[in-house]
C-alpha cells in the first residue's frame, strides 16, 4: 500500500482551517478534472466523512469526533491521491453543512475542539480505521461525479 507523504499531517489541519475559513461560502469546492458532483452528493469514498461531519455538529465531545475525522481524511489519502482525498472530503463538508445552522453548529463544535494536535497516524488512527474497514469496507476510488446522496 502507498504511504502519503511526510508533509500530510500539516496539510490536513491546514486543508481542514482553510474549510472551515470559508464557511460563508455556499458553492462547493471543484472536484478533480473539473467535474463537479450534483448539489448534496457525497463523493464516492467520503461517505463516511460526511456522517462523521453530521456527528461533529452535535457531538458532546467535539474533539473526540475531530479525531475520527482526521483519521478518516488519512484513510481516504492512503487510498486516493492527497489532493483528491482534501477535495472529496469539502466537498462532502459541503454536501453535510448547507444550512446557517449547521454552518453555525460546525463553527460552535470547531472552536471546542480548540487548536490541539490530532494523531493522523500510528496505533489511534490504525484502530479506528480498521473499523471503518470492518463497517463500510475500503475507500471507494470510482470517478468523480459519481457520489451517494448523503
Amino acid at each position: 500500500m502507498r504511504r502519503p507523504p511526510c508533509w500530510l499531517p500539516l496539510a490536513l489541519p491546514t486543508a481542514l482551517a482553510l474549510a472551515a475559513a470559508c464557511e460563508g461560502r455556499r458553492e462547493a469546492p471543484p472536484a478533480r478534472g473539473g467535474q463537479p458532483y450534483a448539489g448534496g452528493e457525497v463523493p464516492p469514498g467520503a461517505d463516511r466523512y460526511a456522517r462523521l461531519v453530521r456527528e461533529f455538529l452535535t457531538a458532546p465531545d467535539p474533539p473526540a469526533v475531530h479525531q475520527r475525522l482526521t483519521c478518516e481524511l488519512w484513510r481516504m489519502a492512503q487510498v486516493l491521491e492527497t489532493n483528491e482525498a482534501i477535495s472529496r472530503a469539502a466537498w462532502a463538508k459541503a454536501a453535510v453543512v448547507r444550512t446557517r445552522a449547521d454552518s453555525a453548529a460546525y463553527e460552535r463544535a470547531d472552536a471546542a475542539s480548540g487548536m490541539r494536535a490530532y494523531q493522523v497516524s500510528g496505533p489511534l488512527c490504525d484502530s479506528l480505521n480498521a473499523v471503518a474497514d470492518r463497517e463500510d469496507g475500503p475507500v471507494a476510488a470510482a470517478p468523480p461525479g459519481q457520489g451517494s446522496r448523503p
